[in-house]
Formats: structure tokens, C-alpha cells, sequence
């Protein structure tokens, strides 16, 4: 349901809003939720200068709907989603003993100091870590080679299904592991060295030679071909050197750097740490000339998933406590590493990991952490900072990093580097807005956990790897629930192999409604397995191309497999398959005609940048033609973030004015929508499928002008070129322009005449004389002699005749004619007044797969509300042979949704059963499709076949107790009154023959009795009855 309530709130409210800025760009930052967006310098000027008469200009106005403006949030200090469900990450603070004495060590360690774990306690602790979801062990000091085990410590630990090891560590002595670090495999077993600048800083830090022994341990590692990341801990002697410390980084093949904070505890001097002021511009610049020798900062990758989060993300709070502790040497448990130098926050370990973990007083305050201990623009991005720095600084765990305002600089600097390129309108428009580009950390709810120690080089957590593997597996598995709902027409697959015909995963079918035309250059971007691009090489035609791009190898191999058959079977080769990512098309500049794409731009981790690239690939004048998943406002966040809905295509969809703001912001001109109708259903938000189109603008402005005419019934419209049209006025706009308004403006011809709208002209009195003579003349000799009326409208009807909504005549012996449709001449039954004929395949071609779709991926158990929801979709007809079909599919969905146990398969063969049988059966055959379809689904729940005798008369009886409460009523058929007296008698029996009770729910209102010449009217028991008057 759509609330007003909420809708009236989606307007932008500027006072929830604070403004910041980032070489010298703007960026509005949301004070109630988790949000942001960058606008170009028009927008901006309009935000800061709101006033009654801005408000009053309509381009102001458009452009403020435009924005994010999900209704206001009131902000608790309890998280919604965070509970303690999982531990993931267990740090062994192995020993305190080491071969340095750093002059910035937390813990003063040393050569001479003492104390270390026990491994039969490392033993234990890390089962129990294990079982409650640990699978990453992190073994620190101290310098952890130095615990006498250590081997035995590692390959214990690497013994626990899918689990990792890294260690933290100095270097020195690492080849004395030789033997063993080649035995641990290299994709579990992980190293992060420590380095403290150039040698003089680090050999400052460390004691002299030691920058020798860390450049010899990390050339033998090379030699090994074994990776490892480099940790620096930035000082006020070293941060001028992080440039070239990238480049002693990068000559040693290593490709991550980890930067940390300086802490002023253990020997740590308040002196010796910089000022986040100072360390801002080096971190940038290190940044940049990471770039350049392909070395990534980790710092940043990690904060990039915190502001390129989709909007409405709360980072709450680190996950210390949350998901992570430290068990350190005095035998407690610690909420992270650093604070092992802390010794008020542990807790003892007794043995119990569980219990510690849950019942701690130190891990407990620190859960309590929120953002809004952090009073700043931003805090729902960063949350109450870093807790080591917090606490070590304050002794509170939230509220008092010293770093948190480098963060927030950091951050924007990140948002305003991503929002610089793209065309700069010059009306108000964005640059870019949160969700924009999305960086994934990892599926979760509406709150987010921050990585205090983040190892982002474990893995590969973005969104392509989430959509890749989804997918990857559809390749080898066809999933039934993302399946398109929407098939093809006879003629438009013949030419394609049996094996081939795979609907796709899709929303929709932009090919065959982008009316393609030979000589064209299609182009079809996420081709899946190829079988649009195989409809679309009919329609070009020997002289077009058509061009396939995937980021799946083998969704490719499918489609270049069946490529062949194709090509033989056409006469010639216009097909290609290339492998390519949505963000960087591997195609040329101005190179086609037309781009298309189902269902596959919600999964794009960056889609500003996509609709950059379909414009630069465009010829200008090209169009695209789109289908893919939309929502209307905002969904939750964690819907947002759960891994699973993104590759089914509901967690990426965009807001429907967001698309239509990204299209004008990306140069589209023209942006049309086609179809919008229902798709699913998530935690009550409601998800369309969208078909749309837009143009690349024609740079020639010699174009050809057309006379036009706003029809109504808006007072005014402006065009995508900007100008404004006034009903009842004719206007001038380019000719190229016009192709996209279809029957909404009347085109003028040179005479003034309408050129692009057939009228039905209702008396003689508007036709000339010599046009009746020529229309006397020119109309057939008999109805079958009438070719299909070129003006009929495109769309199906509803009711009566399909084509054009005229009544139906019904011949008692069948007599031959051509499908309106198809074109197929066949025996038919009944024509319309104006002589159309539509098939049973044709008729059904819409409604079957939307059935099947809907029957799949519904998850109501009511027989009333799924024949509702059925019957209001536009492919299904009032009256017709889709509803022999439909009662199948909702009994088994229904019989499913409460609990019986059936395959997807089963339903598929239910609904497809029905959909054999013919149309007018009612009348023709004596038996009711409705009723066979009762029979049909209780046979598949029965297992029933014809040598199975209770089965078969169970489901036999069924359609014979059906077919009873239909003839009790001496009436015409009306297919929705049948479909419902046949789903309340398949109730009233399910529980006696199935041995489970089947809701009907209540009974449906009739809205279709005024369309229905033949209703009987208050004999129906869906026939709308008065309210009671009050007594």
C-alpha cells in the first residue's frame, strides 16, 4: 500500500540538511539519516537562496522533488538490526615478548618482557571462536614468531573448516618458518609486516639494520611468491615519506597499505604523533600516487563502503565487542588488541568464550556506543570513532578519536574525487547521491559495523562479486524465481534452437518492443545467454549488427554455443558476444544505434557512470530502451544491503525519479516510461518492473522544425528540450524531438492537417463529399475479406475483443480464419463485430508467463487475494483462456504457501496443464476450464496419474463438485464469477481430500459488471450490494 502520509514527506526539507564542502564542491549531508548528496554549482545557488519565488519557478520545484527526501527519522540509540547472533574475527595476543623495542609500542614490549598464551587455552578459546562463526584468527604481540609454538599455534588454527590466519608482525626471523609458511596455504594463511618509514625513520623507530632485515625478509617473501600487506603507523617523522614508501612498497610486488592512527600510550609520546590537519594532504597524495603503481590504501577502501553505502546505511559502531575480541596472555578477554594496554577493560576467561563475550561489563558499555555520541555532520557515515582512540584518550569508547574529523575530511574528499566527472548542466541537477556508487562490505541490515583493524586484502567483497557468483550459478542452474515474465511471439523465434529459448533473467522485453530496423547497431547489455540478441538479428536484418556484452564467462559460452544454429538458420552472421563490465563498455564512441538492456542495471555498483557509457557509445539521435526493477520512494536499508536481493534485482533498483533524474543528468534528452507494472513484494515494499526510453541529443541544430499541438489535459508541458507547450497553441520543435511523443502532441503537416492520429469520426458531417466516395468505394466486399485494422490500438483490450474491445460473436461450427496477431489461418469460434480473431496462443502469449511468474514468487496463501492480484494485472483478461491456467497456478502457490511441499516444477506443470485447454470450453466442450484447473491441481498434489484410483477420482471429484456450484446459476459465462465459486469449492474440499485446509478468503467485489452485457446483476454472489442504511 502506498501511504500519503509518507509520499506527502518525500518532499526535500533543507532544514534536515547541513552543507559542507570539498574542493570547492558542495555536499549536503543529511543530520537524521544516513545520507548525502553532491549538486552542480546551479543546484547549489538554488539550495542556499530558497525562497517563496524559487518555490514558485516549476524548474525549481522539479529539481527539488528530485532529490532524496525519505521522510524523517527519529534516530535511537538502540540499533534495529544489530543483535550478538556472530563472532568473526578472534585476535591471540600471543605473547609479549619481542625482538624490537619500538619507541611507540602501546605495550612497551620487549626483548625481556614476559608473559604469554598457553597453547592448550589458544586451543580452546579458538574452537569455541570457531564454533560461535569466527573465521578469521589474527595473531599478534608482542612479535608473535617468537611464542615457542607458533608453528603448532598456526596449523591448529588453519585445521578449523575455512578458516584464516593472519599475523602481525616485524619481519625479523620469518625465514626460519620456510618449511611450514610453504606448507600453509597462501589463500588462507596471510601476513601484514610492519613498516615505519624510509630507514632512517624506521630504523629511528625499530633500532638500527632493522629497515635492512624488513627489505631482506620481503625479497625472500617475493622469491617465495607469498603476498603481504605493509602496516605503517604514522608519526610526525614519517608521514613526508609515505610516497616513497609506496614505492619501497610497490618494488617489493606488495599491493596493500594499511595505515594506523598513533596512540600516546606504552611509549607512545603525545610529541611524536601529527595532526590529522598535517596528515590529511599526504594521505591524498599517497592516495593518488598509490593509483598510479596500482597500490591501494586500506583505510580508504574500507571508509569508501561506509560513505558508498546505499543511503539510509547507520555505521554504527566498530566491531569491537560486536564481532570481534582479543584474548590476551593475563588470560582475559579484551574488546580489541590496542586495549590489551588497557587492562581495566578485559575480563576473565574462565573457559566459557560464550559467556565472556555476552557478560562482560567493558564489551557491554562498549556496545552501547552510537553515533550520536559524535554531535557532527556525518556521524551516521562514520559513527562515535575509533573506541582504541576513544578510550585511550578519554576512558569512553565513543565521542573522542582525535582522528574522527581526518576521517570526515577523508570521506569528503572521496565523495567530491567521485563526483567530478560527468557532464556539468547548467540547469539544477546532482553530481552524484548516496547509493550512486556503491563500495559493499558485506550483507547486514539498516546498521553497518565499522573494521577497526580492516583486512580488506582477505577477500573480495564488491558488488560485481555478489552479482558475478549469483549469476554464475543461474548460468549452470536455471532459477525459476528471477526468471523473465515475458515471452515472445512465434515469428520472432523460429529461427532460434530449442535449446536456446530461454526467456532470461529479466523484467521484461525491451527487444520486442524497441522497434528495431534494418541497418541498425543493437546493442544488448547484460546479454545473458543470448536470446535477445538472437530476436534482434532477425529484426536488423543481414545489414545490422548486433552486439552482446556480459561480465560472465558463462553466460557468453551459452550464447556462443547457440550463435551457430542461428546464423545457419538466418542466412548470415550479424552476431558478436564480447565480454565487458556495464561501467567500461568495451565499445567505440558514437557506435550504435539503439542500446537495450533487462533487468541488469540494478546490479551495477556505479550506475551514473553506466548511463555515462550509453551515452559515449551512442550515435547521436540513438536511443535505449530499457527494462529493469524500480521502486517508488526509498526502501529500507536492509534491503538495500542483503546480498541475496541483489542479485535477484530488488536491492539495486533505483527510485523512479531518481532514474529520470540520473537520464537528464547524464545528457538523455526525451526520457519516456512504457510500462510500469507490479513485480514483487519485499517486507511490504512494493518493487515495478519498468520499461523505459530516452535519446542522445542530435548536436546538429540545422535539424528540421514541426508544427505541433499540445493536446491536454495539462495546463502546460515542456518538452525535453525545454520548451514549454501550451494546449490549443501550435508550437515549432525539432523534427527528431517529435519521434518520442507519440500520440501526446498532434503533428502538423504542411496542409495543417493531424498526420500521426487516426480519428473514428462519429457522424458524417466532418468528412468531405468526394472522401465518402472514395471510402464507399474502397471498403471490403465481407467482414472476412478485412485485413486487420492498421489503427487499432497496440495495447491489448482488456474485455470483449482483444484487439479493439468490440463485442464477440460466437459461431455454433467452427469456421477458418487469420489470427489478427500471428497470421496464422485457423479454425476459429468466434470473431469480434469488426472481424478480428485472435488465437489461443496469442491470447494467452501475456497472461501465462505473468501467471507463472506471480504464482512463483507470491507468497500469499489466500485463494481470494491471489485471484485478485492475478486478475489486475494488465495481461489478463476479463474473460478468457488464461483464467484455465490461472486456477491451477493459485491453488498449488496457495497449497505451498501454507506449508505442502511442492517443487517450482509442479506449479510450472499445473498452470501450463491448464493452458491447453481451449478457449469457450465452457460452451463447446460442456466442462469449465476453471473446474479442470481444481482437478488439474489437486491431481499434482495427489500424485495422481491414470493407474493411481483414489488419486484420480479424488481430483475427478473435484472438478465434479466444481462444476456443480456452476451450473447452480443459469448464466453466460463470466470467467471471474466461475474462477471464484471453483476456488471457494476447492477450499470447502481441501481439507477432506488433501488432508489440509485451503484459505479462500473473502469473497472478490465485482468492478466489471458495467463491461459485462451478458452479468446477471444481483443473482451473482460477487455483484456489488448496497450498505445497510444506519437504522
Amino acid at each position: 500500500m502506498l501511504d500519503p502520509k509518507v509520499l506527502r514527506q518525500q518532499f526535500f526539507r533543507p532544514e534536515l540538511w547541513d552543507r559542507l564542502e570539498d574542493q570547492d564542491l558542495a555536499i549536503y549531508c543529511r543530520r537524521d539519516r544516513a545520507d548525502w548528496f553532491v549538486p552542480n554549482p546551479a543546484a547549489d545557488r538554488l539550495l542556499q537562496n530558497l525562497n517563496d519565488a524559487v518555490l514558485a519557478d516549476p524548474t525549481a520545484t522539479r529539481f527539488l522533488r528530485r532529490l532524496p527526501g525519505a521522510p524523517p527519522e527519529n534516530y535511537q540509540d538502540h540499533p534495529q538490526s544489530l543483535k550478538l547472533s556472530q563472532l568473526k574475527e578472534f585476535w591471540f595476543h600471543l605473547t609479549n615478548r619481542c625482538n624490537q623495542a619500538c619507541r611507540h609500542c602501546l605495550f612497551a614490549c620487549g626483548p625481556r618482557s614476559r608473559g604469554e598464551l598457553d597453547f592448550s587455552t589458544i586451543r580452546e578459546a579458538g574452537r569455541q571462536a570457531h564454533a560461535l562463526g569466527v573465521r578469521v584468527f589474527a595473531l599478534t604481540g608482542g612479535e608473535p614468531t617468537l611464542h615457542p609454538q607458533f608453528t603448532e599455534i598456526v596449523d591448529f588454527l588453519l585445521s578449523l573448516e575455512a578458516a584464516h590466519v593472519v599475523v602481525l608482525s616485524n619481519g625479523l626471523g620469518l625465514e626460519t618458518f620456510s618449511a611450514a609458511l610453504r606448507r600453509w596455504p597462501e589463500n588462507r594463511f596471510h601476513l601484514q609486516l610492519s613498516i615505519d618509514g624510509l630507514q632512517n625513520s624506521h630504523d629511528r623507530v625499530r633500532g638500527a639494520g632493522a629497515f635492512s632485515e624488513l627489505s631482506k625478509t620481503l625479497a625472500w617473501l617475493r622469491a617465495e611468491t607469498r603476498a603481504a600487506t605493509l602496516a605503517c603507523c604514522l608519526t610526525r617523522d614519517n608521514y613526508q615519506e609515505l610516497n616513497q614508501m609506496i614505492d619501497f612498497a610497490a618494488d617489493h610486488g606488495i599491493g596493500n597499505l594499511h595505515l594506523t592512527w598513533y596512540f600516546v600510550q606504552g611509549r607512545g609520546r603525545a610529541e611524536a604523533g601529527a595532526a590529522a590537519d598535517e596528515l590529511f594532504p599526504a594521505i591524498m597524495a599517497a592516495a593518488d600516487h598509490g593509483r598510479r603503481q596500482n597500490l591501494t590504501i586500506d583505510n580508504l577502501e574500507a571508509l569508501k563502503s561506509q560513505v558508498f553505502a546505499p543511503p539510509g546505511t547507520i555505521h554504527w559502531a566498530a566491531t569491537s565487542a560486536w564481532e570481534s575480541l582479543t584474548l590476551a596472555p593475563d588470560g582475559c578477554i579484551y574488546p580489541s588488541p590496542t586495549l590489551v594496554s588497557a587492562p581495566e577493560t578485559g575480563f576473565p576467561y574462565d573457559g566459557n568464550l560464550e559467556q565472556a563475550w555476552r557478560q562482560s561489563p567493558a564489551l557491554q558499555e562498549l556496545r552501547r556506543c552510537h553515533p550520536g555520541m559524535v554531535a557532527e555532520a556525518g556521524n551516521l557515515l562514520l559513527g562515535p570513532g575509533d573506541p582504541d582512540q576513544s578510550y585511550l584518550r578519554a576512558r569512553k569508547f565513543g565521542g573522542h578519536d582525535p582522528y574522527w574529523h581526518l576521517q570526515r575530511k577523508l570521506a569528503l574528499r572521496l565523495i567530491s574525487t567521485a563526483a567530478e566527472s560527468g557532464p556539468l548542466l547548467t540547469t539544477p541537477g546532482l553530481r552524484l547521491q548516496m547509493g550512486d556508487l556503491l563500495e559493499s562490505c558485506g550483507a547486514h541490515g539498516r546498521e553497518a559495523l565499522i573494521h577497526n583493524n580492516c583486512l580488506l586484502a582477505l577477500a573480495e567483497n564488491n558488488s560485481r562479486t555478489v552479482v558475478k557468483e549469483f549469476y554464475r550459478q543461474a548460468a549452470a542452474r536455471p532459477r525459476l524465481e528471477i526468471l523473465n515474465p515475458v515471452t515472445y511471439a512465434a515469428e520472432l523465434m523460429s529461427h532460434i534452437p530449442e535449446s536456446a529459448r530461454w526467456r532470461g533473467y529479466g523484467c521484461g522485453s525491451p527487444v520486442s518492443e524497441a522497434d528495431l530496423r534494418p541497418g541498425e547497431t543493437m546493442v544488448d547489455l547484460g546479454c545473458g545467454m543470448g536470446v535477445e540478441c538472437f530476436v534482434a538479428a532477425r529484426q536488423v536484418k543481414a545489414e545490422g549488427r548486433v552486439i552482446g556484452i556480459d561480465m560472465l564467462e558463462p553466460m557468453l559460452t551459452r550464447a556462443r554455443q547457440a550463435a551457430p544454429e542461428v546464423i545457419r538458420n538466418l542466412g548470415y552472421d550479424n552476431l558478436e558476444f564480447r565480454f565487458g563490465y556495464l561501467e567500461e563498455l568495451p565499445l567505440s564512441d558514437n557506435s550504435a544505434d539503439i542500446v537495450i538492456s533487462n533487468c541488469v542495471l540494478n546490479l551495477s555498483s556505479h550506475k551514473r557512470r553506466v548511463f555515462r557509457e550509453i551515452m559515449r557509445v551512442l550515435k547521436p539521435g540513438g536511443r535505449i530502451l530499457i527494462s529493469d526493477v524500480v521502486c517508488l520512494h526509498e526502501p529500507d536499508p536492509a534491503i538495500r544491503n542483503d546480498e541475496t536481493l541483489k542479485g535477484e534485482c530488488i536491492a539495486g533498483a533505483l527510485t523512479l525519479a531518481h532514474l529520470f533524474g540520473l537520464l537528464q543528468e547524464s545528457g538523455f534528452t526525451a526520457a519516456r516510461s512504457h510500462k510500469l507494472f507490479p513485480y514483487r513484494e519485499v517486507d511490504g515494499h512494493i518493487f515495478h518492473s519498468l520499461t523505459f526510453g530516452a535519446r542522445k541529443p542530435v548536436e546538429n541544430t540545422a535539424t528540421p522544425m514541426v508544427a505541433v499541438i499540445a493536446r491536454g489535459p495539462f495546463r502546460a508541458l515542456q518538452t525535453g528540450g525545454g520548451a514549454w507547450l501550451t494546449p490549443g497553441q501550435v508550437a515549432l520543435l525539432p523534427e527528431h524531438e517529435t519521434r518520442d511523443y507519440g500520440e501526446e502532441l498532434y503533428l502538423l503537416d504542411e496542409n495543417g492537417q493531424v498526420g500521426n492520429v487516426e480519428f473514428t469520426l462519429t457522424c458524417d458531417c466532418g468528412v468531405a463529399p468526394e472522401l465518402k466516395i472514395i471510402q464507399a468505394e474502397s471498403k471490403p466486399a465481407s467482414r472476412e475479406e478485412a485485413s486487420p485494422n492498421p489503427a487499432a490500438p497496440s495495447g491489448k483490450q482488456k474485455s470483449n475483443c482483444m484487439v479493439c474491445g468490440a463485442p464477440l460473436q460466437y459461431f455454433l461450427i467452427e469456421e477458418e480464419h487469420s489470427c489478427h496477431y500471428c497470421g496464422r489461418r485457423i479454425n476459429a469460434n468466434a470473431v469480434c463485430n469488426n472481424g478480428h480473431f485472435v488465437c489461443d496462443q496469442c491470447h494467452l502469449e501475456d497472461g501465462l508467463a505473468v501467471i507463472k511468474h506471480l504464482c512463483l514468487s507470491t507468497r500469499e496463501s489466500s485463494l481470494s487475494r491471489l485471484l485478485q492480484d492475478l486478475r489486475r494485472h494488465p495481461a489478463i483478461p476479463s474473460h478468457g483462456p488464461e483464467h484455465h491456467a490461472l486456477i491451477p497456478g493459485i491453488i498449488l502457490s496457495a497449497w505451498r504457501n501454507q506449508g505442502g511441499e511442492l517443487k517450482d516444477e509442479q506449479i510450472v506443470a499445473g498452470i501450463t496443464r491448464g493452458a491447453k485447454l481451449p478457449g469457450g470450453a465452457c460452451g463447446f466442450l460442456g466442462v469449465c476450464g476453471a473446474a479442470m484447473g481444481v482437478g488439474t491441481a489437486f491431481s499434482i498434489i495427489l500424485q495422481s496419474t491414470p493407474l493411481q484410483a483414489k488419486a484420480r477420482r479424488l481430483s475427478q471429484q473435484a472438478t465434479h463438485c466444481c462444476l456443480g456450484k456452476i451450473i447452480e446459476h443459469e448464466a453466460a459465462r463470466c470467467c471471474q464469477r466461475e474462477a471464484w465459486l471453483c476456488l471457494r469449492e476447492a477450499a470447502r474440499l481441501s481439507q477432506e481430500m488433501l488432508g489440509r485446509r485451503l484459505e479462500a478468503g473473502p469473497a472478490p467485489v465485482c468492478k466489471q459488471f458495467q463491461q459485462n452485457p451478458t452479468c446477471i446483476k444481483q443473482a451473482c454472489p460477487l455483484f456489488p450490494r448496497p450498505l445497510p442504511r444506519p437504522a
